[in-house]
């Protein structure tokens, strides 16, 4: 039987010092920003939005068979980012951080959810705000953020995700264009993982699909700088179909 130490005491830890003492916040840089890890805990898949519960018109093409394989799945978000998001999600930020008044995005609400066709799109659009809305408020509440919550139980504000982080972003004076980024990339995230439950897509192929995402993305929130506020709510007819059929579909597992 081999010889066993009956002293065993613990190695101690070498540690080593920061230069100059405490680590500052030029030394870790933007890593630091205050808004970078309220927004990733907000747009994380994880936050209890609902968001997995819609597939906003996702589902009807699958069942048309337009949506079978990753490269089809692919082409499909693309068209969905480079039309509804834009003008519809991505524009409203950009309105709403060059004017973040109140009754700017009240009446930006109103746009939005008069715009959208399909009553599920509606309805989707505003279960989610809601649920975002309430976590915002009670984890990084700031001025904006209380103020909408306030109109939004009096019913005077939709609330709509898109414009629910616009106001974060107001609050934590965060650049508009990296809230945008994250936010649409995060709306593609969810319909990924929808798409991972319902189609052949394995979870390596659904962030292969993400990947080649990631430029458009770039490329939506630089097109929603530009737009015309007149475009606001422009969708592609297809999709607005799409979502207006999911309701009379037989056997659904997403709720739009």
């Amino acid at each position: 039987m081999p010889n066993t130490p009956t002293d065993v005491r613990p190695r101690p830890v070498r540690t080593i010092p920061p230069r100059g003492g405490e680590i500052s916040r030029t030394e870790v840089g933007i890593a630091l920003a205050p808004w970078r890890l309220p927004l990733a805990q907000l747009l994380d898949s994880a936050t209890p939005t609902g968001t997995f519960s819609h597939s906003f018109g996702m589902e009807t093409a699958l069942a048309d068979g337009s949506i079978h394989d990753a490269a089809s799945c692919a082409a499909w978000l693309h068209c969905y980012l480079q039309t509804t998001l834009v003008y519809n999600d991505a524009l409203a930020m950009q309105l709403a951080a060059a004017d973040p008044r109140v009754a700017q995005l009240c009446a930006l609400s109103r746009e939005l959810s008069v715009c959208l066709m399909a009553p599920e799109a509606r309805q989707a659009n505003s279960a989610i705000g809601r649920r975002l809305l309430q976590i915002t408020a009670e984890n990084f509440p700031g001025p904006l953020v209380d103020s909408l919550a306030r109109e939004a139980a009096s019913g005077r504000w939709l609330a709509h995700p898109a414009l629910v982080m616009a106001a974060v972003g107001h609050d934590l004076a965060a650049p508009w264009q990296e809230v945008c980024a994250l936010y649409l990339h995060s709306c593609l995230t969810s319909l990924v993982q929808n798409a991972v439950r319902a189609v052949p897509l394995g979870q390596v192929a659904g962030q292969e699909v993400l990947t080649q995402l990631g430029a458009p993305i770039i490329d939506a929130v630089a097109r929603a700088t530009r737009a015309d506020p007149a475009d606001l709510g422009t969708s592609g007819p297809l999709l607005d179909v799409l979502q207006c059929e999911h309701e009379t579909q037989t056997g659904r597992m997403f709720i739009s």
